[in-house]
């Protein structure tokens, strides 16, 4: 996170974007920590999110997911890129919650 940006640069831009509408449009869980403690959920599952899994969780338990990937990896060097958007986590994550919201 707090390393200059080495590559995936146009993704960088899209992920800051996405991040202040976020905010800005309230959709973001500050209580991610309490849901994923309450609701048991596995720090397994939640790296490496299956469909299967997913089908199980509520659409608040799954936008805290999607919050632990930012934080967990924002503490993890920058290395948000690497473990969630290039190994496909994070697009199980937000297919789930689309599919929760439709």
């Amino acid at each position: 996170m707090y390393q200059p940006n080495k590559g995936h640069h146009g993704l960088y831009d899209i992920l800051e974007t996405c991040f202040h509408e976020a905010y800005d449009s309230n959709v973001v869980i500050t209580d991610y920590g309490q849901v994923v403690e309450v609701g048991k959920l596995s720090a397994r599952y939640l790296a490496q999110p299956t469909k299967e899994w997913l089908d199980t969780l509520t659409a608040e338990q799954i936008l805290a997911g999607i919050a632990w990937h930012f934080r967990r990896d924002h503490f993890s060097e920058g290395s948000w890129i690497a473990d969630s958007v290039a190994d496909g986590h994070m697009a199980v994550l937000v297919d789930a919650l689309l599919d929760r919201c439709r």
